[in-house]
Parts: structure tokens; C-alpha cells; sequence
């Protein structure tokens, strides 16, 4: 009777108690539920945090620079290039260059000006308003450029995430004011500014250019601006200053200021009389015995070994360097240009779109790299080669543009004086024009360079040259 009344009271109270039971496991698994959904969200965010302020630290804090500083490059002068006599055969002044920030523009035209009472954006009003300022900007710099090409510069102008096309370069002062006052009355100076930069003079104009080369927007490619480009070009300085919302420079206590050093000067041996003199000996004999391949001639002074004068044939203009008036070089450019076009155009459709190149820019391009290969290596002879049959042999590689190549061996002679080259080019001058191949000229100038060393006594001091006169016997001989 006892254990059936036990279990009868064991049934009566089982309710309740499963009913605790039951609503404690529910709120155990909501709390383990929560607490899994709230580190799952959490630890997302702490990975998020980590890379913010400790891997990509130096991203942000770089893109945060940006936002708030304004880094100004400031143009260094590049150094004067002169002849002998002081006369300056190259100088540098300084222009501008047309900078178009498309971006900007976009984000100069407030669209608050432009929503309802509601705060609903006019969407037409407002691209209505870009378009203005777009063509505002094709009118007025194309009136002061008649020759800018407009259909071009509207495509820059529609590169809305670009912050940087460069308009023009090499502009005057003259035409800078032009632009400045254009900038000043319709307030442009947000999206549309010049910076400075330095542009490349040639007085002389085509005189001793083979031996001057030229500059382009990187510094200098060809010849002695090339050459002592690391002391001609000087070292930029820096203006940085804070910028407001509207990329204008604001100058205050931590505005910093790095002045720039110009380059120094080049004084060369160059008379440039008789540099006058030289090209035009050189013109004269081509014209006169028919030379399709161009020529070149070394004036020295006998006494010092001073260069005086350095010609060769074709010459150009370093001023407009892409331009090319020789009809024999005129055929070979043109001979090059599709290659050269169809390469860019290759690397051109690898870019992005807004970065792309028209096809007319293509074309430019190709024509330019084609007349500056031609001009630069018509014919070419590289001295020096080592390692010819297992070391025992120097040798000289020659090539012309369409020709096969050649090489010229001579014995190793461990041997080191300065002065040689000038003698192998002088030697190799002499006998092109005496109507040699150029292979010929160049086994006789390698042949006496080599008999100028064995002639040289052993311990004669290398930094005074070679004892040239031994030798000049063989010489006058062959």
C-alpha cells in the first residue's frame, strides 16, 4: 500500500519538476548559443582590428597622410653643357606641365545642391552640372591650344577615378599665363593646375648632337646626357604642407621644405668651331663619293690628346629629337614602325581601360621608338668582348642595321692604359675613310691598339697611355 501511494506522489510531482528541468536546459543552450553566435561575430572583428592597426598599419597610415598632406616635387635645375670656349651647347629652362585630376572635378560639384526637400538627389541636374564643367574645360584650354586634339581630352576628362592625366608639357611661360588666368577666372585650381619642370635647349641646334644625345621626360637616354646624367640632373626637392577638403595647400607650423640641388655643369674639350668645321667635312665628302651609311671623324690635339671635335653622320636636332629630316633614316623608320605598333598595341590592351592609349598615341609612340633606334645605331661597333677562345682573346662585335654581324679577335694582352679607345676610333676613322669596309677598319684600328701595348715598355705608368709614337711606323706602313 505504502509503494503504490510513493509512486503515486512521485507521478503527481513529476510535472512540475520536468517543467524546471525542461525550461533551465532552454535557457542554458540559449546562453551557449549566444555566447557561440557572439564569439563567432567577435573574433571576425578582432581579425579585422589586428590587420587595421597592426599588419596593415603602414597602408592606412599612409593612405590617412595622404589625405591630410600635399607633397609638392620641386624641380631641380639640370647643370649647362659647355664647350671649351664657354659657349653653352646645352641649358635648361624652366615650364610646366598641364595636370587634369578627373576625379576631382567630379567631387567639385556638391550634390547637396542638387536634392529636394526630401533629400532626394536630381540626378540629371547633376551630371548636367559635371558635363558643364567638362566642356567648360575642353572650350577653354583648346582656345588657348587650337591644336589640342578634343576628342582625346574629353576622353580624359571622363575617367572618373583618375586623379592624374597629364594634359601638356613643355609649356611656356607665355602660354602657362594663358592657362593661369583660365584656371583663376573659372576656378579650376581644384581639378585642372601646372606644375614646374625644366625643358632641355640646344642653341647649336643639330652641332655635335651624336656626341650631346638628348633628354626626355626621364632625364637622359643618348650620348653625354646620358652619360653624366647623375651629375647634370641634381636632386629634387620637397614641399610638403597640410591640404583642405579641397586640395588646396594649407601652410602652417609642420609644413616641411627640402630645397632642391641643381646639377653642376659640364665643361667639355669640344671647340665647337671646330666642330662646325668637322660636320661639315663630313657632309661634304658624303654628297661627294655617294656614302648611303653615314660617317663619323675624331679631331684631337696631338699635344694633350684632348677631343676637339667628334662628328657623325646622320646628325638631328636634340630640340625636336623625334623628328628625323634624312630620307635614307625616313625609310628606315617607316620600315619599323608596324613592329613597333604592333608591340605597344599588345602591352597597350593589357592596361586598364581608363589607362589605355588611343591608337593615334599608339602610332606616335611606335614612330618614335623607331627613329630614335635608327638615329642612335646605325652602324655599331662594341669593343671590349672577353672571354673569346677561353680567355685568350679580346675581342670587337660589330653589326649594322640589316646587315649580318662580324667579329674581330685579337690576342690578350693583360695590359690596362688609358687613352686606347681614342686611339682605336681614331685608327677606325681613318681607314673608313680611306674607303675601307667597316670590318676591315676595324681588325686595322684593333691590330695597332694591341701594337701600341706591345711597344709600350713593362712598368711604364698606365695612367699616362700608351707610347703611340713606337708604334706610328706599322701604322703609316699598312
Amino acid at each position: 500500500m505504502g509503494r503504490q501511494r510513493e509512486e503515486r506522489d512521485r507521478r503527481n510531482g513529476s510535472q512540475p519538476e520536468q517543467s524546471r528541468i525542461s525550461k533551465r536546459m532552454v535557457f542554458r543552450r540559449t546562453v551557449i548559443l549566444m555566447l557561440i553566435c557572439g564569439v563567432g561575430f567577435f573574433i571576425p572583428l578582432m581579425v579585422q582590428l589586428w590587420n587595421i592597426s597592426i599588419q596593415d598599419h603602414d597602408f592606412y597610415q599612409q593612405k590617412a597622410a595622404e589625405q591630410q598632406l600635399m607633397d609638392v616635387a620641386v624641380a631641380a635645375h639640370r647643370g649647362d653643357i659647355l664647350d671649351a670656349n664657354g659657349e653653352v651647347m646645352a641649358m635648361s629652362a624652366t615650364v610646366y606641365n598641364l595636370i587634369l585630376a578627373p576625379k576631382d572635378l567630379i567631387n567639385s560639384v556638391d550634390k547637396d545642391d542638387f536634392e529636394d526637400e526630401d533629400g532626394k538627389l536630381d540626378q540629371s541636374a547633376y551630371q548636367a552640372e559635371i558635363q558643364r564643367k567638362r566642356d567648360e574645360v575642353a572650350d577653354g584650354l583648346c582656345a588657348i591650344r587650337p591644336d589640342l586634339d578634343r576628342a582625346d581630352l574629353e576622353r580624359r576628362l571622363e575617367k572618373e577615378n583618375s586623379q592624374y592625366e597629364v594634359l601638356l608639357t613643355n609649356v611656356e611661360e607665355g602660354e602657362a599665363e594663358s592657362i593661369r588666368a583660365f584656371i583663376e577666372e573659372n576656378k579650376t585650381a581644384y581639378y585642372l593646375y601646372l606644375t614646374p619642370s625644366t625643358k632641355r635647349y640646344y642653341p647649336f641646334s643639330a652641332l655635335a648632337s651624336q656626341v650631346l644625345g638628348f633628354v626626355n621626360t626621364e632625364g637622359g637616354v643618348y650620348g653625354l646626357e646620358a652619360g653624366y646624367e647623375d651629375v647634370l640632373k641634381g636632386i629634387p626637392g620637397r614641399v610638403v604642407t597640410g591640404k583642405t577638403a579641397k586640395n588646396v595647400e594649407m601652410y602652417n607650423s609642420y609644413s616641411n621644405y627640402i630645397d632642391a640641388v641643381n646639377g653642376y655643369d659640364l665643361t667639355l674639350t669640344l671647340d665647337s668651331t671646330i666642330q662646325a668645321y668637322a660636320e661639315q667635312a663630313i657632309e661634304t665628302g658624303i654628297q661627294a663619293y655617294d656614302v648611303r651609311n653615314g660617317g663619323f671623324c675624331v679631331v684631337m690635339d696631338p699635344k694633350t690628346g684632348a677631343v676637339l671635335a667628334m662628328a657623325s653622320s646622320p646628325e638631328f636636332d636634340p630640340n625636336s629629337y623625334s623628328a628625323v629630316t634624312d630620307s635614307l633614316l625616313q625609310e628606315e623608320i617607316q620600315a619599323d614602325v608596324p613592329g613597333f605598333y604592333e608591340q605597344l598595341k599588345a602591352e597597350n590592351a593589357q592596361k586598364p581601360a581608363e589607362e589605355q592609349s588611343t591608337d593615334a598615341e599608339l602610332q606616335e609612340q611606335a614612330a618614335a621608338q623607331a627613329a630614335r633606334l635608327v638615329r642612335i645605331a646605325p652602324q655599331v661597333v662594341v669593343t671590349g668582348v672577353t672571354g673569346l677562345n677561353g680567355g685568350r682573346y679580346i675581342g670587337c662585335v660589330g653589326a649594322a642595321r640589316g646587315g649580318e654581324g662580324y667579329t674581330v679577335k685579337t690576342p690578350l694582352l693583360p695590359r690596362m692604359f688609358h687613352g686606347t679607345g681614342d686611339i682605336f676610333a681614331a685608327v677606325l676613322v681613318g681607314r673608313i675613310l680611306q674607303g675601307n669596309v667597316p670590318q676591315a677598319a676595324v681588325q686595322a684600328a684593333a691590330a695597332f691598339v694591341a701594337e701600341c701595348i706591345r711597344q709600350t715598355p713593362e712598368g711604364a705608368d698606365e695612367r699616362l697611355g700608351v707610347w703611340l709614337e713606337n708604334a706610328l711606323p706599322k701604322l703609316r706602313q699598312e
